[in-house]
């Protein structure tokens, strides 16, 4: 949820500006007609003000929504580009006969294996179980943690 704040002296300066202007105008009506117009155009302007404020809020998620659909777009044109790179660069390892070390084969055994949950996921309506995996290097001393998509 969006929520909007406003600073509190403005705030208090606009209600003081409003409450105000209500005490001119009741201050200077003449008759029993006129003061029913008054409060109907207070009402009026108290029912412009909540749809303004309905409307900024309808706007700043129609934004949000608009953000991370972009967000998404890009991951999945990321995703298909190293996709299509991961399987391109193991084609060209497999036909030109290079030694595969054992760490590459750990990263492309976890490739695999997320790339078959998250069609599974695509496939079904739930989220499946997927843990962090990790693949240690030897001989480098550190760890890749491979992050599920």
């Amino acid at each position: 949820m969006v929520e909007i704040y406003f600073e509190t002296s403005v705030y208090y300066a606009v209600s003081d500006a409003v409450q105000e202007l209500r005490q001119l105008c009741a201050s200077r009506v003449l008759s029993a007609d006129q003061l029913e117009v008054v409060h109907l155009l207070d009402k009026l302007h108290a029912v412009q003000v909540d749809n303004s404020e309905l409307q900024s809020e309808l706007i700043l998620r129609q934004l949000d929504v608009r953000r991370r659909d972009l967000l998404i777009d890009w991951q999945r044109r990321h995703d298909s580009v190293a996709r299509t790179l991961i399987n391109r660069q193991r084609v060209l390892i497999s036909d030109s006969g290079i030694y595969r070390p054992a760490e590459l084969q750990q990263l492309y055994d976890v490739y695999d294996k997320e790339t078959q949950e998250m069609s599974s996921f695509c496939r079904s309506s739930f989220l499946p179980a997927i843990s962090t995996n990790k693949v240690s290097t030897t001989g480098v001393g550190s760890t890749y943690s491979v992050k599920p998509i």
